[in-house]
């Protein structure tokens, strides 16, 4: 046992580069990159947290419950921010044309301009990496992250 003042394994492998770290970094790195963009085209009221929403949300659109599942979200965390992209003019609330009870979230035009200029600006940092990094390492960098992926959910299967 680590007494106080000392750094435990966990911490100094937390610390040091573990893969889960890293690849937490990348994401929160590229989420601010995304985000500055986004605030210099005039998309400045959009949070990191939409984008579970502008990720999941199809050209056919989805109910609130559709759209927390493939978030990972809850319903509730989900109609929140679908509350706050509404009355923002992201998204707006349809009548389901299958369900006269159910309400799909589609986008609006406002909506459709947020998910085209971060596409767009997704396209310009894997460039940008890809002048960094090379495109064979970022290319084989992608597989593996792909792989690990894969690894890590039948892993969480096997369980």
């Amino acid at each position: 046992m680590t007494g106080r003042g000392e750094t435990s394994g966990h911490t100094r492998r937390l610390r040091g580069g573990d893969l889960t770290t890293l690849m937490r970094t990348g994401y929160h790195q590229t989420m601010e990159y995304v985000q500055a963009r986004l605030e210099q085209l005039g998309f400045d009221d959009v949070r990191p947290a939409h984008m579970a929403i502008f990720q999941h949300l199809g050209a056919e659109g989805a109910r609130i419950g559709e759209l927390a599942e493939r978030a990972k979200l809850t319903n509730q965390s989900v109609g929140y921010l679908v509350d706050y992209l509404e009355e923002h003019g992201y998204v707006e609330r349809r009548p389901d044309p299958t369900n006269r009870r159910a309400t799909l979230v589609r986008f609006t035009e406002r909506g459709w301009d947020e998910a085209d200029a971060c596409a767009k600006i997704l396209d310009q940092l894997d460039e940008e990496l890809m002048n960094r990094m090379g495109t064979e390492r970022l290319e084989q960098l992608h597989a593996l992250l792909a792989e690990a992926t894969a690894a890590l959910q039948a892993s969480r299967q096997a369980l």
